[in-house]
């Protein structure tokens, strides 16, 4: 949730910090009539939603969630509150597949995080020059020649112009991706962490949600985004205590004046300097996003009108963000409401209304909407049974083009005309899972059932003696009270073994050959193989790759999505003094015709390189590339070192060991070579063998035979017959 208190300059004294804090709005308010129906009417517009897609998604979502975690046994599938709900049994085998393979396919999918990169729209900015390298040299030999010619000048002219938009424009890529890079370093959480665990949910739900937005926040000098954060929660809390005090709602004496005071002496050592702007990446709950009942597509939300984000936030938390006390308006208001809803967290992580009112503030929520229209392009905020709106209705803070500003990761996409919620990798493998645990607890069960066990004719035996039997001593000697003169134990005891096992009856390959099937992985993904050999792991392992490729693709087309809106944000926000300094004093960057640059300007991601690095191909690679690279005229040896060692993966830092018109160390070997020293072990040295020196080992070109000196009519020597030194 994005905070909407404004950034303030602090001195460094608690006078000033009291008196830029605002005062929370209190009461019950009473807006106009048609204000009051707006805000009614959207309230009721997205609770329908709300109960719509939770029958076609979400309460599966929630089942899915929790099967995940390792609640497989409700029967029913029941939630906490359903007529059918059943708690956790106890002592229950689970073997939880469905972890290993969330855990396993999510590491396969996002490995590291996207190679963005910057391209340009083709155009064509020459209005004469044809673009040729062949026209723009006649041409400005044509103007050496005769100066008053007019064409070859304008053609010269406006090929010079072409060549430096280009540049220009290339500069602006360059520096937009820069600028991209910089921003997703410095997000307050790792994106990478971010974006695995919205695989994650796609995985787990079916879906998983990004929003992009733009904050201008203050920060400390040392510019560390955790602080920022830190600074902005203590922001808030004085100014919810602050208003509490005002009101009477706090007494001196109570404990939340003394964390009054101690934050206030805190802000008062703190001084802000700066102010900082830039992207912001939040990642809502799948449960949370809620798109019109008219959605026909998740990606796009095609067919949507609006879309609302839902939030339960407390009474306090709302004050801080919103500086309205909607607490204070719980009882009956003027236009006969009853005031906010409230809600209580369940068990699994979803919230349900309150029946009636309750005076117990703990685990108290509010249900609060974010409404995007996109038919008035309008954001409206909306607290459950709040008369009026919590923050005045205007344009988005951020203006895309396609709206809104939540980006869907879908996984297992399919088309119907009931629901726009795919089922999960959880759906899908449910029963497959079901099956292996109740193979499993029913072959406990049964051995339990077969354990030994000793019959007695009831009465015959004593409680002393029924101890004796049951926990014996080693090599100990009982005395049993309830055996008769001249009756023996086997005649009163009687041992019983239960019924025998039958390893058929629970046999779970079937279960986990329709789980490989249906997920599109491999036996050897979850363990050691049964036997397989090694062509059949390898064709298996093909078909897991190419099942992965899918949801890799459908990233790929995500994170683009992603990237090319986050290019336009950057380009309509972004000032051009902060781009020189975070990119440096080259950075290019448009002062006008903004839209018309984002537009021609956008970033991209290179396809499949979320992918886990393939080190031992990489390197394959580079040695079959090398060599080739090596005979091409004007390569430079720096570059090969250090793509070299970036593919090996290896630490040493080139910069300081290259020195300019210094030859490799191999030719400075060879120039030192001539006549060998007379003396002993001469004939060991290279230099001793003549001009070649080292360098005499086979060639594999063909010898150079000279024609002049091959005697009249004899035919050319084959070269694949001739040895290294071949002479004519």
């Amino acid at each position: 949730m994005d905070t909407h208190n404004e950034a303030l300059e602090i001195d460094g004294t608690q006078d000033d910090v009291q008196d830029a804090l605002s005062n929370v709005t209190r009461g019950v308010p009473t807006p106009k009539e048609n204000r009051a129906a707006l805000v009614t009417e959207w309230a009721a517009q997205v609770t329908a939603a709300r109960s719509f897609w939770n029958d076609r998604g979400f309460a599966q979502m929630r089942r899915d969630m929790s099967f995940v975690a390792g609640r497989q046994w409700q029967e029913g599938m029941g939630l906490p509150g359903d007529e059918n709900f059943l708690d956790e049994r106890k002592d229950r085998y689970v073997a939880n597949i469905t972890l290993r393979h969330i855990q396993t396919r999510t590491a396969s999918i996002y490995g590291k995080n996207p190679k963005i990169i910057s391209k340009r729209k083709t155009r064509l900015l020459s209005k004469i020059w044809d673009g040729s390298s062949q026209t723009l040299q006649a041409a400005m030999q044509a103007v050496a020649v005769n100066p008053m010619d007019p064409t070859p000048g304008m053609i010269v002219q406006d090929a010079l112009q072409t060549m430096q938009e280009n540049q220009r424009l290339s500069n602006m890529a360059r520096t937009l991706e820069l600028m991209f890079e910089h921003e997703i370093d410095e997000q307050p959480v790792p994106f990478k962490v971010q974006m695995k665990n919205v695989v994650r949910r796609g995985l787990t739900t079916g879906v998983g949600y990004v929003k992009l937005g733009w904050q201008r926040v203050m920060a400390y000098p040392p510019d560390v985004d955790a602080q920022i954060d830190t600074f902005q929660q203590q922001l808030a809390t004085v100014e919810r205590l602050s208003a509490d005090v005002a009101d009477g709602e706090i007494n001196e004496h109570e404990a939340k004046t003394e964390q009054l005071r101690l934050t206030l002496d805190a802000l008062s050592q703190t001084d802000m300097v700066t102010v900082r702007e830039g992207l912001t990446l939040n990642f809502p709950h799948s449960t949370a996003i809620i798109p019109d009942v008219n959605c026909q597509q998740l990606r796009g939300f095609v067919g949507s009108e609006w879309v609302a984000e839902e939030y339960f936030l407390t009474s306090d938390r709302i004050k801080e963000i919103y500086s309205i006390d909607v607490a204070d308006a719980s009882g009956s208001n003027s236009k006969g409401g009853s005031g906010p809803r409230t809600y209580d967290r369940a068990k699994t992580g979803a919230f349900a209304p309150r029946e009636g009112q309750s005076n117990s503030k703990a685990e108290a929520y509010h249900c609060v909407w974010e409404i995007y229209n996109r038919t008035d392009g309008m954001v409206y905020v909306v607290c459950d049974g709040y008369p009026d709106f919590l923050v005045e209705p205007s344009a988005p803070d951020v203006k895309l083009e396609r709206f809104f500003p939540w980006f869907p990761f879908v996984v297992n996409e399919l088309y119907s005309e009931d629901t726009v919620f795919p089922p999960s990798d959880v759906a899908l493998m449910r029963d497959m899972q079901m099956e292996i645990n109740r193979s499993r607890q029913g072959l406990r069960e049964h051995r339990r059932a077969a354990m030994p066990k000793t019959f007695v004719r009831k009465g015959v035996l004593s409680l002393t003696d029924k101890d004796a039997i049951a926990s014996p001593i080693p090599h100990a000697v009982y005395e049993l009270e309830g055996l008769q003169p001249q009756e023996k134990v086997q005649d009163v005891l009687q041992a019983y073994s239960g019924p025998q096992i039958d390893p058929r009856l629970y046999e779970t390959g079937p279960a986990y050959e329709d789980y490989l099937r249906s997920l599109g992985q491999q036996e050897a993904n979850l363990g050691g193989t049964s036997g397989a050999t090694a062509t059949e792991a390898s064709i298996a392992e093909g078909s897991r790759v190419s099942s992965v490729s899918a949801v890799v693709d459908d990233l790929d087309e995500f994170l683009t999505e992603l990237a090319r809106a986050a290019g336009q944000v950057l380009f309509m926000e972004c000032s051009q003094e902060r781009v020189i300094e975070v990119v440096g004093p080259g950075a290019v960057w448009p002062e006008a015709r903004r839209d018309e640059i984002a537009r021609e300007i956008y970033l991209d991601v290179e396809a499949a390189s979320t992918g886990r690095p393939n080190k031992a191909q990489e390197v394959q690679v580079a040695q079959a590339i090398f060599p080739m690279l090596m005979q091409i005229p004007g390569i430079s040896p720096e570059f090969m070192g250090k793509e070299m060692l970036r593919r090996m993966d290896d630490k040493l830092d080139l910069t300081d060991a290259f020195a300019p018109g210094v030859p490799s160390i191999m030719m400075m070997n060879a120039m030192k070579g001539g006549p060998a020293a007379a003396g002993a072990g001469a004939e060991d040295n290279p230099n001793a063998q003549g001009a070649e020196g080292g360098n005499n080992a086979p060639s594999t070109q063909p010898p150079q035979v000279n024609a002049a000196a091959r005697p009249p009519g004899r035919p050319p020597m084959d070269p694949a017959s001739a040895g290294n030194n071949v002479q004519a």
